[in-house]
Parts: C-alpha cells; sequence; structure tokens
C-alpha cells in the first residue's frame, strides 16, 4: 500500500541532505537573503508536501470511528467498515449488519445474541468464546476466523 512516513521522509530528507553537503551553504545563505519571497514559497510547499505525506501514512484499514460510533449508538450499520474494530466483550445483541466489513475484527466474548448478519466478511476475526445464539446469519464469511468457544446458530454451516 503506502511506505510508511518514516520511510517516505527518509527517501525525501536523504536527497536534500546530499544537496546540501554538495552545494555550498554560503551561496544558499545568500540566494536566501536576495530572494526571501522564493524562499517562502518553497518552504510552504515543503511543509504541504509532509503534511499530504503524513496523511497518506496515517491512512489505515482500521475503522473509521464514525462507523463504530454508529454500530454502538444505533444498533445498526449498512456498508460499514469496522475491519480490525476492537468489539471484544461488547454487548451487541440485537444488531443489524449488512454488507459490513469485519475482517480481523476483535469479537472475543461479544454477545451477538439475535444479530442480523447478512454479506458480512468475518475474515480472519477473532470471535472465541463470542455468542451468537439465535442470531441470522446469511452469506457469511468466515474463512479463516477463530470461532473457538463460539456458541454459533444453530442452523449455521460455515463454507468449506
Amino acid at each position: 500500500m503506502h511506505d510508511s512516513y518514516a520511510s517516505l521522509v527518509m527517501k525525501t530528507i536523504l536527497p536534500l541532505k546530499l544537496i546540501m553537503h554538495v552545494t555550498d551553504i554560503k551561496l544558499i545563505d545568500q540566494r536566501r537573503s536576495q530572494h526571501p519571497h522564493i524562499w517562502a514559497r518553497a518552504s510552504l510547499a515543503v511543509l504541504g508536501i509532509f503534511l499530504v505525506l503524513g496523511a497518506l501514512s496515517t491512512t489505515s484499514s482500521a475503522e473509521p470511528p464514525r462507523h463504530l460510533h454508529r454500530l454502538l449508538t444505533t444498533r445498526f450499520c449498512h456498508k460499514c467498515n469496522l475491519n480490525k474494530a476492537n468489539l471484544a466483550n461488547q454487548n451487541l445483541q440485537g444488531v443489524r449488519l449488512t454488507q459490513t466489513k469485519l475482517k480481523r475484527a476483535d469479537l472475543r466474548g461479544a454477545d451477538l445474541k439475535f444479530a442480523i448478519l447478512y454479506d458480512v466478511n468475518l475474515k480472519k476475526a477473532d470471535l472465541t468464546g463470542a455468542d451468537l445464539t439465535g442470531a441470522t446469519l446469511q452469506n457469511v464469511n468466515v474463512k479463516g476466523a477463530i470461532l473457538d468457544g463460539a456458541k454459533m446458530p444453530t442452523n449455521f454451516r460455515p463454507e468449506r
């Protein structure tokens, strides 16, 4: 995906350091005093580049806070990204999840009794000890999910 912030900074700063060592520092200082407006624009441009790189480095596949908040307050989530969400030991009784991503989510000990899950991706999620008694699961991907000690609905048959 994206390089880490540190690696992007190193790719950007190291060449600049080389230029600084190769170029005469006095010449740079002299030009800076002769053309301060150009240096100010260049400084702003460099700052902008670092801000953009910083923003790119903070993007991740972890759940957006608004999706997690929506689930916990309304008990409903449609097309939510809850990948890697920490929902361990949460009371999620009766929640309705449709077309929702929960890849690698932590649902250990979660209470999902009578929950409704349609088109939900639980790939590699940890459902150890979760209670899904009476839940409705339709088109739910549990490939690689940890289901140790989970109470699954009686009619649930994971795809092999």
